[in-house]
């Protein structure tokens, strides 16, 4: 499990690089990744319609290619949670803390992911972690 604070990509700027902006959950179930993020309702994001200050989650299907569509599944306001479908991930939105460093704390159970929750993994500001199946090691990308 995991448990931590979520920034929105509109602080990137007011951040030190050990801060997360995204977290990646590989091959959860048939819908292959899953993507929690911060839309953190600010700057360039001020103006946002809907979801502002919730954690979303989207997912992807694993392709060759890495690039492609993501589908949301789900937006969280602050108390909520959400339990990913045929599998036994849980993602609890557990509070929003205000402020010129604004974050989410979010908490991931259930997910057998190597990247969650290992402190000595150097993940620059835009970046994120994935667990490399052939070296067995956790990198960012």
């Amino acid at each position: 499990s995991w448990r931590g604070k979520l920034y929105g990509v509109t602080d990137v700027a007011r951040t030190s690089p050990s801060n997360k902006f995204f977290i990646q959950l590989n091959d959860v179930n048939r819908w292959g990744d899953i993507y929690v993020s911060f839309n953190r309702n600010t700057g360039m994001n001020s103006d946002v319609w809907e979801y502002g200050n919730q954690v979303l989650v989207h997912s992807k299907k694993r392709q060759v290619e890495e690039k492609g569509p993501t589908s949301l599944r789900a937006w969280l306001k602050p108390g909520e949670k959400y339990k990913v479908p045929n599998s036994s991930v849980l993602i609890s939105f557990v509070r929003f803390v205000r402020g010129k460093k604004a974050f989410a704390v979010v908490e991931i159970t259930g997910a057998h992911n190597p990247c969650l929750g290992l402190p000595k993994v150097k993940c620059h500001k835009t970046d994120y972690c994935q667990w490399k199946r052939k070296t067995k090691k956790c990198q960012a990308l």
